[in-house]
């Protein structure tokens, strides 16, 4: 198990505040935070890639008491419109662990798609199914009128 202490957080705030927000190669965590108790319920990964900036990766971790309490949902959705609207990216991705039934439907629910499935990849000790999901801006802006219609 790899230990991330209070020196290594300190360390990536500093490093993300000195990085603009859209450079290539880079992860950004966002804080997903309880409006009501303004307690930290988990955090929202954004990777913008390296070959291609207009292109980005999701991650989201929610800590397990707060499961099922709508946090990523709310989090990926404001997360997706800003990455379509202000930032102009052209394809976000997310690597999910067949496994973690969760995250497939809050994907799915979300209105990625599949693209890949990805047999016996080496993940945390073990061999695993992947998932990659896509979406991309004519997909997002379909699921958003699809959300205010009903």
């Amino acid at each position: 198990m790899v230990s991330f202490g209070l020196a290594d957080a300190c360390t990536l705030i500093d490093e993300q505040q000195a990085t603009k927000f859209t450079t290539p190669g880079s992860w950004f965590q966002l804080a997903i935070v309880d409006r009501a108790t303004k307690t930290l319920v988990g955090d929202c990964g954004i990777h913008f890639l390296a070959d291609n900036p207009a292109h980005c990766e999701l991650g989201t971790t929610i800590h397990p008491c707060m499961h099922r309490s709508g946090f990523a949902s709310e989090a990926l959705t404001c997360v997706l419109e800003a990455l379509f609207e202000r930032f102009q990216i052209e394809r976000v991705r997310a690597i999910v662990d067949a496994r973690n039934e969760a995250a497939v439907r809050l994907f799915r629910r979300l209105h990625f798609r599949v693209s890949n499935v990805a047999h016996a990849v080496w993940f945390k000790g073990e061999r695993v199914t992947e998932f990659t999901f896509v979406i991309l801006p004519d997909e997002w802006q379909l699921q958003k009128q699809d959300s205010e219609k009903g």
